[in-house]
Parts: C-alpha cells; structure tokens; sequence
C-alpha cells in the first residue's frame, strides 16, 4: 500500500516488511496485511499478520527481536481506532499493546534499547508524546504534552525527542526535549518575524 510507513529494513538490512492488502477486491475491503521477505528478494513473501481488519505501519526494533505495527480491529470500518501491535519475531506471536487505551495511535518509533516505545496519540485537540514498555501489561504514560506535536525522532543515544510543534498561534517549528520529557527547548524560529507583526488572540482550552 502507498506511504512511506508502508515499508521498513530489518536493523541487519536481511529483511523488508511491508503492508498489503491481497483481498480480491481491494477497493471494497480495508484489509492490509504484513508481510516479510528477504532483502535479496530471493524466496516468496511471508504472512505475518491475519487480522482482517487494517494492519499498518511496520517498524522494527534496534535489537530486531520485535515489530511494531498499528491495527483496526472492525472490518470495513475506515474510521475505527487503531491500537499499537507489538510482533515478536521469535515466537510469532502479537500483542495489543493498547487495548485499554482510548485513542488513536499515530506514529511510533523504539527507544535505541528496544525496551521502550514512544507514540503520538491526538487527545482533546492536541497531540502528546507518550511512552510504553514494549511488554504486555504497560500502560501509555504521556511525555511530551502540550501544543499538537508531530514528525518526531529519537537521538541514537535515546535521550532526546526532536518533533515537530504546532499550536493555534504558532505554525510548525521544531522542537527538542529530553527522553523524559524535561526540558522542552525550541529549535527553529522560522516563522518568528512574522508573528511579531500579528496581535493573535491567545486560545484557551476546555473540556
């Protein structure tokens, strides 16, 4: 399927994972599917994923031990929840890393530890950063709050976030925080000259 998301590299660059959908009627069904297959593209793609519901998104873990991937669950429904998967290469098995977590996973990345997953999640207009052991039985913690923040990464050592932050009075600048979420430090000021000239009412939230 299209996007960039669609497709990752295995960390020893041995095998590629990808979303597909193989329903006879691919414009009537929402049913993307993972699949592996060896970089060399020697050997037929392997099926990993048997939900008929929407699989996306694969990303693979530093240590290549793990797969994370985001899934609808109802068939059919385009606008259903999607919830953040974790596959285990060596057992082949997935978990619902967020079953109980009522929102929409967005994007994802692993910490460089493998033990470790931050996510972006959209909650009462605003999108923060959380975090969640990559085991079954974690919860999300959020770690970056505030503003809609997007697009991030995080630094090969694992102590810093770089993102993308919006808000109603600020259009996109980049951001950097530490791992834990401390010290939240703008590092562009692309748009600042032409802020200054405008007087933007200043938002205020409710619930």
């Amino acid at each position: 399927l299209g996007g960039p998301e669609a497709i990752a590299f295995s960390p020893d660059s041995q095998e590629i994972c990808f979303t597909a959908n193989t329903d006879k009627n691919e414009a009537l069904s929402t049913n993307g599917d993972l699949f592996t297959v060896p970089a060399s593209g020697a050997g037929a793609p392997t099926r990993i994923t048997l939900n008929p519901a929407d699989d996306w998104g694969p990303v693979y873990s530093r240590d290549g031990m793990w797969i994370v991937y985001r899934a609808q669950m109802q068939p059919g429904y385009e606008a259903d929840r999607w919830r953040l998967m974790l596959y285990s290469r060596k057992n082949r098995k997935e978990t619902n890393l967020t079953a109980d977590f009522d929102r929409s996973v967005e994007s994802y990345e692993f910490a460089p530890d493998s033990k470790t997953i931050y996510f972006t999640a959209e909650d009462k207009g605003e999108m923060p950063i959380y975090s969640i052991g990559a085991a079954p039985g974690n919860s999300p913690k959020v770690v970056v709050n505030g503003h809609f923040n997007d697009e991030f990464d995080v630094s090969g050592d694992g102590r810093t976030l770089a993102f993308a932050r919006t808000s109603l009075t600020m259009p996109a600048e980049i951001f950097a925080a530490n791992s834990d979420g401390g010290d939240v430090r703008q590092l562009t000021h692309q748009n600042a000259a032409l802020l200054s000239q405008l007087d933007l009412a200043k938002p205020e939230a409710f619930w």
